[in-house]
């Protein structure tokens, strides 16, 4: 059992960090920049589900940045978080207590992530060369994508949803299966006061429905009234 959680923690760590080859050439970033700054804090909801750890924790956590580089003005390779060496962060429970190794969490730290304001095409160039592995998500809220990958027995999905207000992620979801289904890893990171387009797109769609059926209700009403007099 030690061992097979081992091979999909090592699995996790090559995710992030092994380069995908974009031969196609360099992308130039040279107009982008941070939306937030160094030692700004976010506050977030972390749910973590390891059944073979037995492992199960909900609580919220706020992530302080340490340190905020320069954004790179030309990116020639791609990994799932091609950003993530141009700014360091700390994790704290909500009460300020630093969320220790002890906690079994593999990538703890990769759980937040930033991109660059500025140019939402340079973002799409470069992802896009990876159609096969990633889909990308572009809407008036958000830019981000989804990444699936099967490795041997496991089958492996993470979903970034970043701000488009200040870059910073809004939402990651991160679930690793086996081939017959079973949950073996699941991760849910979700910043305080997150709404789904999905969401909004419904709400939208159910006030309109009660201004028609009401303005229906109306009418009929005065219909009824007249045929009255």
């Amino acid at each position: 059992m030690a061992r097979k959680f081992t091979l999909l923690l090592i699995l996790l760590m090559t995710l992030l960090i092994v380069p995908i080859d974009v031969s196609s050439g360099a992308t130039d970033f040279s107009e982008l920049e941070w939306g937030f700054q160094e030692g700004d804090n976010f506050n977030y909801t972390l749910r973590v589900y390891i059944p073979e750890l037995d492992l199960d924790i909900s609580e919220e956590v706020t992530v302080n940045v340490t340190y905020l580089g320069e954004v790179p003005d030309i990116v020639d390779e791609i990994t799932v978080q091609p950003f993530r060496y141009y700014f360091s962060t700390l994790m704290t429970w909500r009460n300020g207590t630093i969320i220790g190794l002890t906690m079994r969490i593999p990538n703890l730290g990769s759980f937040w992530s930033a991109i660059p304001l500025g140019n939402w095409s340079a973002l799409n160039e470069v992802y896009g060369k990876i159609p096969e592995m990633i889909q990308i998500q572009d809407s008036l809220r958000f830019w981000g994508f989804t990444f699936n990958q099967e490795y041997g027995e496991v089958v492996h999905i993470e979903v970034y949803e970043f701000s488009k207000a200040d870059g910073v992620i809004e939402r990651f979801f991160e679930r690793t299966t086996n081939l017959n289904g079973s949950l073996e890893y699941l991760v849910e990171f979700t910043r305080d006061g997150y709404v789904s387009d999905l969401t909004i797109f419904g709400g939208i769609i159910g006030v309109g429905f009660v201004v028609l059926f009401g303005g229906v209700i109306v009418k009929r009403r005065r219909g009824n009234s007249s045929s009255l007099r």
